[in-house]
């Protein structure tokens, strides 16, 4: 498969069903970048 086929391709089922904890986990840290600020923002959401 083409690396662009597998870039564009569509979400798989397993992916489709997590996607709203991603997104909600991805608004958290986009709102804590804008009112905390960028460090506490980072040290927040850069865990390993």
């Amino acid at each position: 498969m083409d690396v662009a086929d597998y870039v564009l391709q569509n979400f798989s089922k397993d992916e489709q069903s997590k996607l709203p904890d991603i997104l909600n986990h991805t608004v958290d840290a986009i709102e804590s970048f804008i009112f905390d600020g960028v460090i506490t923002a980072m040290n927040k959401f850069n865990s390993r």
